[in-house]
């Protein structure tokens, strides 16, 4: 794993065209935003184990497991919305 250190505003860059910022900070909440391409799913570890592997307890073996072809990654909106807390 690979540890970086941001300020606000400050990204790092995944790939060719992948992009994290940091957009805010506030308190121990971190605000993140993700620029990837549409093709390329972005979701959040523990829906993903929630929605795909709810039978498994130990999200790191799920870590380096891939993401079915038949899911859709707006499910994840579709099932749980965000919160700004």
């Amino acid at each position: 794993m690979l540890i970086l250190s941001r300020k606000q505003q400050e990204s790092i860059q995944i790939s060719n065209n992948v992009f994290v910022t940091v957009l805010e900070i506030r308190g121990t909440s971190v605000r993140i935003g993700i620029d990837a391409p549409r093709e390329i799913p972005v979701l959040r570890t523990e829906l993903l184990n929630r929605v795909v592997f709810p039978a498994r307890q130990d999200s790191r073996s799920e870590a380096n497991m891939k993401v079915p072809d038949n899911f859709r990654a707006n499910q994840a909106w579709e099932t749980e919305g965000d919160s700004d807390e």
